[in-house]
């Protein structure tokens, strides 16, 4: 006797018990199948998950170590001396209150003219660690009137310019 299967893919006639054993096999070898495609799924899930979290690390990581570099310098006790031989000396007391090394390329002071004078520094460093303080003294050309006060501009090797004013008085 034979057991005609009605819609049966893999074979169309089967005797008896076979046609137990071949529904029995059709169904372990699908059930395994589904099993290993949601097996496969959630790694695929979990390695998606992991690595949107992993560049989001990254993102955050950038902007943060960005925003942390920062350059601060923290300019006080300016002042522009007119010396007993009418030549004109400045002094300030300059802190790197940033996170990165500061280096001072150029200071500059404008007269009543509006003419930038270069400071030539002749004591003091120009290069900063976060946290140091230096006092710069240097000469300046130009012409400055006792008790104006000056504008004064400190420009560092990245480009920033810290501006300040300072007052001349006689030496």
């Amino acid at each position: 006797m034979y057991v005609h299967l009605l819609g049966s893919k893999s074979s169309r006639f089967l005797y008896g018990p076979a046609n137990h054993l071949v529904e029995a096999l059709k169904k372990r070898v699908l059930m395994n199948r589904r099993g290993i495609e949601n097996v496969i799924a959630a790694v695929i899930l979990v390695a998606i998950a992991v690595g949107a979290a992993a560049a989001l690390g990254y993102y955050m990581y950038a902007m943060m170590g960005r925003a942390q570099r920062v350059e601060t310098l923290d300019v006080s006790n300016q002042k522009i001396y007119q010396m007993p031989d009418s030549s004109y000396k400045v002094y300030m007391t300059i802190y790197n209150k940033g996170s990165v090394d500061s280096q001072i390329t150029s200071i500059t002071v404008y007269d009543e003219t509006g003419t930038g004078n270069a400071v030539s520094i002749t004591e003091g460093s120009t290069v900063l660690k976060p946290g140091e303080g230096t006092t710069i003294q240097g000469t300046v050309s130009g012409t400055y009137t006792i008790g104006h006060s000056y504008r004064i501009e400190i420009r560092t090797e990245t480009g920033k310019t810290f501006v300040v004013e300072a007052v001349c008085e006689k030496w």
